[in-house]
């Protein structure tokens, strides 16, 4: 859904198709206000924060000298666990020096969690060229001894950002982190709970996360973890995100469709408050309403458990 097509069609809600009560720079703040209002209502942009990431670019250290060829380069193989693809790269040759590390898959490998290896060999140097930093995509991993992980922090906010469309994350269903060779997700505690039967333990007990909860509400909020980390592992969080402001019809939604056709409700809605036509708002805000009850079902098939119920 464009801006545009946001526009159009509040615009005609409103008996207004000219714009002739309310200019576009209103009706835009108010369609995002709509937005974000329903992102928040139904939970509908929905992004899974992921605990690995892919190699994108690596800077050379030094460029060594004397080569004929360009030498071949390896990164070791992604550690994390799931679907993983090992990234490759080239070198680039010039006077003899290697000048560039180019990598060839960065849209596609993945699997990342530890800082890889990568190693130059062959060419026929004098001296051994060296990669240097590697940089990776955004992802959210554990840190040994840290309890606590803000939702806003640059860590987690780098990495929902990453998805297009979408603002920061305003709240957090579920946790998973790596045990070894699976990736449960943990058990949760209202932070009540959590406080009072695990945080007691005063010894700072460090392993394999297993109980999460969540202190404070919306994109402020913390999570702890319990045990405390005792090593580095892949952590995925399931969260609902708010979507960046429509800009121009260029600007990506994030709402997935049937949610979007409740935006200029609530639109429309908020312009006859700011009218003061308090009638025609509670009208607005009553279709809006209806539509998000009749999205949702939409939405929400039934489903069996299993298909064959215990009988095979």
């Amino acid at each position: 859904m464009a801006l545009t097509q946001y526009l159009t069609d509040t615009q005609l809600i409103l008996n207004d198709p000219n714009a002739l009560f309310w200019n576009t720079t209103a009706l835009t703040n108010w369609i995002n206000k709509a937005r974000n209002r329903i992102a928040e209502t139904t939970q509908c942009v929905r992004v899974l924060v992921p605990g690995t990431g892919s190699i994108l670019t690596i800077a050379v250290a030094n460029g060594g000298s004397g080569y004929a060829t360009a030498p071949t380069v390896t990164i070791s193989a992604p550690d994390g666990l799931g679907a993983t693809v090992q990234a490759t790269a080239t070198a680039t040759l010039s006077g003899g020096v290697v000048t560039a590390i180019t990598v060839t898959n960065p849209t596609t490998n993945t699997g990342y969690v530890a800082a890889p290896t990568v190693t130059l060999s062959g060419g026929g140097y004098t001296i051994a060229a060296t990669a240097g930093a590697v940089t990776t995509s955004p992802y959210v991993t554990t840190v040994v001894g840290q309890e606590t992980y803000s939702l806003n922090s640059a860590a987690i906010s780098a990495a929902v950002q990453s998805v297009q469309g979408v603002q920061r994350a305003i709240g957090i269903q579920s946790v998973s982190v790596a045990w070894g060779s699976f990736k449960p997700t943990l058990d949760y505690a209202p932070f009540t709970t959590f406080q009072a039967r695990y945080r007691s333990y005063n010894v700072g007990q460090q392993n394999y996360p297993a109980v999460w909860a969540r202190q404070g509400r919306g994109a402020s909020s913390t999570i702890y973890l319990w045990p405390i980390p005792g090593q580095v592992s892949q952590m995925e969080l399931d969260t609902y995100c708010q979507p960046i402001p429509l800009v121009t019809d260029l600007t990506y939604e994030a709402i997935p469709e049937p949610f979007t056709d409740g935006v200029k409700y609530y639109a429309a809605y908020l312009a006859y408050m700011n009218a003061q036509r308090k009638e025609d708002a509670m009208w607005m805000d009553n279709l809006y309403r209806q539509h998000l009850i009749e999205n949702g079902v939409a939405d929400t098939p039934s489903y069996s458990p299993s298909a064959y119920d215990g009988d095979w």
